[in-house]
């Protein structure tokens, strides 16, 4: 709630590095131009990790002890006019802990109008870090307190015939937000893309066509091509609210110590909405890729159905499915993942939820895994509502010599009470 306080271009604030707190408070809200967000959090041992970034292989590492978290965010409307909406903001992130552990982030951001159409994005952070000693040698840092920058700027030009934006990021090798969520750096990237609209008049089949051109291109900080990738696209809008798009893309991959060329893709999405009762998605993609694991060039196939169905004014379900298949020499890998998710709306205060989510990785033995949520929600007024919720995972694995199929994991309840309050 209110994550929209601690947004920035780059994302310095992710709520959930908070896994397991003691105790927290957290307070945000606006007053004329101004808008504040602070959050405190004593986080304890459990789940306490943090991410150690790279350009190529970044990691987990996990921290002893509790971590006392900081976060502070100020924004302030400026301008007037064309240019209303603009704000500059600042941002701090602190994380302490044991063994020398600590991760401070400061900076600051804008976001300007320019007339109608253009805006800026900008923002620049500098960050000081110092790892545990242990973390440190395992993951080959520096012992001592090493610094940091991250830098982003985005002009954005949205206008009506033709649309064009041009990005640039710039993350050092040290810098690190901990606070946030930043898995890599050591990069230069540069992204931008183009697109020409075309309407559709009475009579036409289409309400509007779009052709575009998209680039990224990212370096290391010697130099170094790691990614490349140029897209060229086009969609259409026609009936039934039906959308269409059909994309083919070429890619340049830097892993292992070899840069993979030429690596073609072509990608299909489609989506319809005949009526207000059904809506119906299908993602494809066939070309190209590169197998991680082992290493080497891979063919894939990629479909992603999905649909969902409002019945009447109280059920509202939607099922997804998704087919990942690689073949390469050393033989195919396919993963399937389905979820189902179904809402029923007693009224506008009270509803009940389950997602349903079932994953089963072939060829390996024992890898199936089945997710259940369950949630009730009932609002007592327009300020509080009540949750309460259940949640279990089980698995596929092998006791002794006895094959155990979906068994259960771990399973959790929980109770939260949400207030309002206005000023």
């Amino acid at each position: 709630e209110g994550v929209d306080f601690f947004a920035t271009p780059l994302n310095a604030v992710f709520t959930r590095t908070v896994a397991d707190p003691k105790w927290g408070l957290k307070l945000t809200g606006k007053e004329g131009k101004n808008a504040i967000g602070v959050f405190v959090a004593d986080d304890t041992e459990d789940g306490n990790t943090i991410i150690v970034p790279a350009n190529q292989v970044s990691s987990f590492a996990f921290l002893e002890g509790s971590v006392q978290n900081s976060v502070l965010r100020y924004r302030r409307d400026v301008g007037s006019g064309s240019t209303a909406g603009s704000t500059l903001g600042v941002l701090y992130t602190g994380r302490e802990g044991e063994g020398d552990y600590s991760n401070q982030v400061y900076g600051l951001d804008t976001f300007l109008r320019l007339g109608t159409n253009d805006t800026i994005r900008a923002q620049y952070l500098a960050s000081d870090t110092r790892y545990p000693r242990e973390i440190a040698l395992a993951a080959g840092q520096s012992l001592d307190t090493f610094d940091g920058y991250g830098l982003l700027v985005d002009y954005d030009h949205p206008g009506r015939d033709w649309g064009w934006s041009v990005n640039y990021r710039d993350l050092d090798p040290g810098f690190r937000a901990d606070s946030g969520f930043i898995p890599r750096v050591d990069i230069r990237q540069a992204e931008g893309f183009a697109e020409r609209h075309i309407y559709g008049g009475d009579g036409d089949r289409f309400s509007q066509i779009n052709l575009g051109l998209y680039s990224r291109r990212v370096e290391d900080h010697t130099g170094r091509l790691t990614d490349e990738v140029v897209d060229l696209y086009g969609n259409i809008a026609g009936p039934l609210q039906s959308f269409l798009e059909i994309s083919v893309e070429s890619d340049r991959i830097f892993f292992g110590n070899t840069l993979y060329d030429d690596l073609r893709n072509v990608e299909a999405v489609f989506n319809i909405q005949p009526s207000g009762v059904a809506y119906l998605s299908l993602y494809t993609k066939v070309g190209e890729t590169v197998d991680f694991e082992r290493n080497e060039v891979a063919d894939i196939v990629e479909v992603r159905p999905s649909a969902e169905l409002k019945l009447g004014r109280h059920v509202n379900a939607r099922i997804d499915h998704s087919l990942r298949r690689l073949d390469a020499d050393d033989g195919r890998v396919e993963a399937n993942l389905s979820q189902l998710r179904l809402i029923y709306n007693f009224n506008v205060r009270m509803f009940v939820r389950g997602i349903f989510q079932y994953l089963d990785l072939a060829p390996q033995q024992s890898a199936e895994h089945l997710f259940t949520q369950l949630l009730f929600s009932y609002k007592l007024n327009p300020q509080t509502v009540l949750f309460l919720g259940y949640s279990d995972d089980r698995d596929s694995f092998q006791e002794g010599f006895r094959n155990v199929n979906l068994g259960q994991t771990d399973r959790s309840f929980f109770f939260k009470v949400g207030y309002a309050w206005v000023l």
